[in-house]
């Protein structure tokens, strides 16, 4: 996917996937949703998050009826430290912003 926001380019095509968070639901589930952590060439990061019609991915697709939806989130480096707290693993978080205190 592809957006432009802010006059920048976001592409998951030319980024690099970070980390993936997926609730395990299949794609024509309701509750379907799939967040994945990518950082573009320049050390910036977004997510792009999918999701069906009960996510916050929806998107409004006729008279107060929701469907399934995407999204490209610009993310700050604080943003993106919380979401792979949260989501992925130590590694991944020491691999990306370096050593934390024990």
């Amino acid at each position: 996917m592809k957006a432009i926001i802010a006059k920048k380019l976001y592409d998951t095509d030319t980024a690099k996937e970070i980390a993936e968070r997926w609730n395990g639901r299949g794609v024509s589930d309701f509750n379907y949703l799939r967040e994945v952590l990518y950082q573009k060439k320049n050390g910036e990061f977004f997510l792009h998050g999918d999701g069906g019609p009960m996510t916050e991915y929806r998107e409004e697709c006729g008279n107060r009826t929701y469907c399934g939806g995407e999204k490209i989130i610009p993310f700050t480096v604080e943003e993106a430290k919380e979401w792979v707290e949260e989501y992925s693993n130590a590694d991944t978080y020491i691999e990306l912003f370096g050593d934390v205190e024990e």
